[in-house]
């Protein structure tokens, strides 16, 4: 398996287990709540799903909250609905630059038969839809990818 196949399997296998995270999580519109100074709780924020609740990230008989407001607002800008739009977003990058078959500048089709091609592909895979300047395919992974798949943490040695 060469190293762009590694790449794109574990940014699959990323995403879907971020995927399942995120079903798995407490759904719902989540808010901060933000508590006064010198509470009797001890943090300075609660995350819940309603506004005044507490039942994702609030104060329990052993601890819990936030010790800051400005982590129960990243929390919640990262709630479960927001990280699926992102993945399902993500997902659409990999479909647009998916990695096909070398057939110069109809590499756009994965389709050996439409390309009028033998099936002997003796050039490197190329992205779908990342062009250079003459107008061909560039070869995978294309700097949209492996953006992509930097953001979920590939450090590219895996």
């Amino acid at each position: 398996m060469t190293t762009t196949d590694q790449m794109m399997v574990w940014l699959r296998e990323t995403m879907g287990a971020a995927w399942s995270d995120a079903e798995d999580a407490t759904p719902g519109a989540w808010h901060v709540t933000e508590y006064t100074a010198g509470s009797d709780y001890g943090f300075d924020a609660g995350v819940g799903t309603a506004p005044g609740e507490v039942d994702v990230v609030g104060h329990g008989y052993e601890g819990g909250g936030c010790e800051r407001v400005q982590d129960a607002r990243h929390i919640v800008r990262h709630q479960p609905a927001a990280v699926l739009r992102r993945i399902a977003a993500d997902r659409k990058m990999l479909d647009l630059h998916a990695i096909v078959p070398d057939h110069g500048r109809f590499s756009e089709r994965d389709n050996c038969e439409r390309s009028g091609c033998d099936g002997d592909h003796w050039q490197p895979p190329v992205c779908r839809s990342c062009r250079n300047y003459a107008g061909d395919p560039i070869e995978a992974p294309c700097p949209t990818i492996e953006n992509l798949a930097e953001g979920y943490g590939w450090k590219g040695d895996q």
